[in-house]
């Protein structure tokens, strides 16, 4: 067994690693309908993104104001090849924004 021996904060914090790409806020909203929009007035994007069917993980990041969507390494297919599912989430991400969307790994960590 371990002991940490040292300072430990009471903060919460919470991570994420997926693949896909950050897309600027003002771009997300381009695609939602004008009921969303209304929505986003209201209770903020990332409330309205939640009820966005997308096949595909959501962050939104207040501070940069930018929103993540991909898919978690865990989600691989047992008969998809690493380069199948990177290709699936580039497409995906690529026809929902009418333009190309470059991908990479993501690794993100912000508080609660």
């Amino acid at each position: 067994m371990k002991i940490r021996d040292g300072f430990v904060s009471n903060s919460s914090s919470s991570s994420f690693v997926i693949y896909g790409a950050w897309v600027d806020a003002d771009e997300v909203k381009k695609f939602l309908s004008k009921e969303q929009l209304a929505d986003v007035e209201k209770n903020g994007l990332e409330e309205v993104m939640y009820d966005v069917d997308l096949p595909m993980h959501f962050h939104y990041d207040y501070y940069e104001e930018r929103c993540a969507f991909g898919k978690s390494w865990s989600g691989i297919k047992d008969d998809e090849t690493g380069k199948q599912f990177k290709e699936s989430i580039k497409k995906k991400l690529s026809e929902t924004f009418n333009r190309d969307i470059e991908c990479a790994t993501i690794e993100h960590t912000y508080s609660c």
